[in-house]
């Protein structure tokens, strides 16, 4: 009726702009509820090969700090499969 939605929107996109980094995103997500930030943002924290900081943790808060845990362990076990299914010995190596 007095078109809130519509500032909400235009605010958020807004901060996206901003707003720097990903776990002061997922922060700011958790406390606007602003839904459409938290998968990418939690994928990209779960992607990128280094770890998380303590503070980022403490952004982010525990549960979503073990659901990136649990997305890099998934990754990683996934490499260490991969690399297990490839007999890089067979790639003009020798075994040791």
């Amino acid at each position: 009726m007095w078109g809130f939605q519509a500032v909400r929107e235009t605010c958020i996109r807004d901060l996206q702009l901003i707003v720097a980094g990903p776990a002061r995103r997922i922060q700011l997500a958790h406390k606007y509820n602003i839904q459409s930030w938290l998968a990418p943002e939690i994928k990209r924290l779960a992607s990128r090969p280094e770890s998380l900081s303590e503070e980022e943790a403490e952004q982010i808060g525990m549960e979503t700090f073990v659901k990136i845990a649990y997305y890099r362990d998934l990754r990683f076990d996934h490499l260490k499969e991969l690399a297990s299914e490839l007999d890089l010995s067979a790639v003009g190596g020798t075994t040791a």
